[in-house]
């Protein structure tokens, strides 16, 4: 039994393989999450909401693990949401993913830049929203989608080979 938007971790692992010790200790664990499987509606909020997710990955993160069985509403609270937000390549036939600000709220999604990281120099580029390929019925309802004035944004949304997304009512604001 799971408790709502609750995940568990099944942790297998081997001692001894075939009564004696194992030539290759390093394949004897295997980890998976599981979760069942999401339907209904959802909060992400930034303040602490008890039953709301606490920001966009781990909604995306319990997404991932669990699939959904039916239709997906999520409602996003006020704020700025930073950082790159990945829509994971879910068989979405049950159903389809609404993710849409709640009514009257101000909700903007931006990146995180880490300009003092070395990884990142001039030819790195980023994606605010990036649906991943194999994903499928996703709405964007009511968001605004912007790059930073010091962003190196590539795109604000990208998809890889995505089907029926929809892009409703979005807000797209780029630097110039």
């Amino acid at each position: 039994t799971f408790a709502d938007n609750s995940m568990s971790t099944i942790n297998v692992t081997t001692l001894t393989p075939n009564g004696g010790a194992d030539v290759n200790p390093g394949n004897d664990r295997m980890i998976v999450e599981v979760a069942p499987r999401m339907s209904g509606n959802f909060v992400i909020a930034l303040n602490g909401n008890p039953g709301a997710f606490n920001g966009f990955y781990p909604f995306m993160r319990q997404l991932a693990t669990a699939g959904i069985s039916g239709d997906v509403n999520v409602e996003v609270q006020a704020g700025t949401y930073t950082g790159e937000i990945v829509v994971p390549a879910i068989n979405a036939t049950a159903g389809r993913v609404t993710i849409q600000r709640r009514a009257g709220d101000k909700v903007t999604l931006t990146e995180t830049l880490y300009p003092l990281y070395q990884n990142y120099n001039q030819l790195e580029s980023h994606t605010i929203v990036r649906i991943l390929g194999g994903g499928s019925n996703i709405t964007l309802r009511d968001l605004t989608i912007q790059a930073s004035a010091t962003s190196r944004v590539l795109s604000l949304v990208a998809s890889e080979n995505a089907q029926d997304v929809i892009l409703d009512k979005c807000t797209f604001i780029g630097n110039d």
